[in-house]
């Protein structure tokens, strides 16, 4: 998949050709598929509160009813629930209904689901936060950064857990 302006391609043989499936009518922020293999489904989203529900062959846009420029979308598992974040607060749209789940005193960047359970938040200032119970509840976490800066993606891989943020450093030749 691959998205311009507002407009979602694919390919079907590692980007020799490509192929048009719809236009988003919004800025694209972010692009998920979920882990089922044999019903694949990708989820986009958008400024304006705008996502998209992509298979095979068609785009079906979805206005959320809020006006947050969604950032970072998660579609980790095989029924309709993805999460997203926008703003400082996370999203969750469960393929009928949109509702608010959890609001930060931060600006939110990123989040990712590892199941139907577990997931992490990261934002400005060094936020982390954390849900064992599905998003109903979410936990700050100590960041070891001292300076606390922006926290921009989140990724876990089994129980590894990555993000980065601003301002880098790279110790390699002092």
């Amino acid at each position: 998949m691959c998205g311009v302006d507002s407009n979602i391609y694919k390919t079907m043989n590692a980007g020799e050709s490509w192929e048009y499936i719809g236009t988003l009518g919004e800025q694209i922020n972010d692009i998920d598929f979920g882990y089922d293999f044999y019903n694949p489904k990708g989820y986009l989203c958008g400024d304006g509160g705008t996502i998209g529900l992509i298979d095979d062959t068609t785009l079906v846009v979805i206005q959320s009813g809020y006006s947050t420029n969604f950032v970072k979308i998660s579609s980790p598992y095989i029924d309709e629930k993805v999460w997203l974040v926008g703003d400082s607060s996370v999203y969750l749209y469960d393929g009928i209904t949109f509702t608010k789940q959890y609001n930060s005193n931060v600006k939110l960047n990123s989040i990712y689901f590892w199941n139907e359970f577990y997931g992490l938040i990261v934002g400005d200032s060094g936020y982390i936060a954390k849900t064992t119970d599905g998003g109903n509840t979410w936990t700050q976490k100590p960041n070891p950064d001292i300076l606390k800066r922006n926290l921009n993606d989140i990724q876990l891989i089994y129980n590894w857990g990555f993000t980065f943020g601003d301002m880098w450093i790279d110790f390699r030749n002092n």
